[in-house]
C-alpha cells in the first residue's frame, strides 16, 4: 500500500476512488520509512526523504559522509559504518535543518564526525547512540537544546595540524549532554602530533569559547565519562 502525505488541514476528496480523507493539523500525516538497499548509496535516501521520515542504514561499510537536508531521523543499524573517504577529511553526519535525529552509526575518521552546516545554530537535534572514531572533533553543537546522549567518542586525531582537537565543541542554550564516554586518544603518541615542529594539540573533552560573542548557558551535563589513554577500536 503506498502512503499518503498532507501538510495542510482540509479535507482532501479523492473522487476517482471515492475515499475522503481528513487531514488534521500539520505535517506528514504518515511518515515514510526508507531503508538503504543493499550496495544502495545512503545520501541517495536521504535525498528521497522528507520531513517526518526516518532513513535505516543497514549493517555494512559505506564511504564518505552524508548529508541530513531535511528534518528527518538517520538511523543506523547494528554494524552500520561510515568511513573518510580520505582520513582526517569531511563531515561523517552534516546537518542541515533543526529536528533531525542522527543515531546508531559508527563513523570512522572523518575531520568531524557530527556537525551542523557551516557550524551554524540549529534547534532540537538528537544525537544518540553513535560511536565517533579519530575524528579532530567528534561532534559540534551549535544552536538550542540539542539532545546528545549515549554516544561514544572515541580517540581525537589532530588531523590538519591547526585549530586543536576536541571531543566535543558546545555553544548555545538547553542542551542536554548525557552518559557519553570519551576516551582513547595516545597523549603520549601520534594522535595530537603536529604536523610539523612540537607544538601538540591542544585536547579538550567539552571546549567552548566567546571570543566572537559566542554563549553556552543552561545546559545540562551528567554522566559522562572522559578516560585516559588507551584505545579501544571495534
Amino acid at each position: 500500500m503506498r502512503y499518503c502525505r498532507w501538510s495542510l488541514p482540509y479535507l482532501i476528496v479523492g473522487q476517482s476512488v471515492g475515499v475522503a480523507l481528513l487531514a488534521l493539523g500539520t505535517g506528514s500525516a504518515f511518515a515514510a520509512t526508507i531503508t538503504v538497499a543493499p550496495g544502495g548509496s545512503i545520501q541517495s535516501a536521504i535525498d528521497r526523504a522528507v520531513t517526518g521520515d526516518t532513513v535505516v542504514v543497514p549493517a555494512g561499510d559505506y564511504s564518505g559522509g552524508v548529508r541530513v537536508t531535511r528534518a528527518i531521523t538517520l538511523r543506523g543499524q547494528p554494524g552500520a559504518k561510515l568511513h573518510a573517504t580520505t582520513p582526517g577529511t569531511g563531515v561523517g553526519v552534516e546537518i542541515y535543518q533543526s529536528g533531525t535525529t542522527v543515531s546508531g552509526l559508527y563513523l570512522d575518521s572523518f575531520n568531524m564526525g557530527i556537525a551542523p552546516a557551516g557550524l551554524s545554530p540549529l534547534n532540537n537535534v538528537t544525537v544518540r547512540n553513535n560511536h565517533s572514531y579519530y575524528s579532530q572533533y567528534h561532534v559540534w553543537i551549535n544552536g538550542a537544546n540539542w539532545q546528545v546522549i549515549g554516544n561514544e567518542f572515541e580517540r581525537v586525531r589532530w588531523w590538519n595540524g591547526w585549530g586543536d582537537a576536541d571531543y566535543t565543541r558546545m555553544f548555545g542554550t538547553g542542551h542536554v549532554f548525557r552518559g557519553n564516554y570519551l576516551h582513547g586518544t595516545n597523549f603520549s603518541g601520534t594522535d595530537l602530533a603536529p604536523l610539523s615542529g612540537s607544538d601538540y594539540a591542544h585536547t579538550d573533552g567539552i571546549q567552548y569559547y566567546g571570543t566572537n560573542g559566542e554563549v553556552l548557558q543552561d545546559c545540562v551535563i551528567e554522566n559522562t565519562y572522559p578516560a585516559p589513554d588507551g584505545a579501544r577500536h571495534e
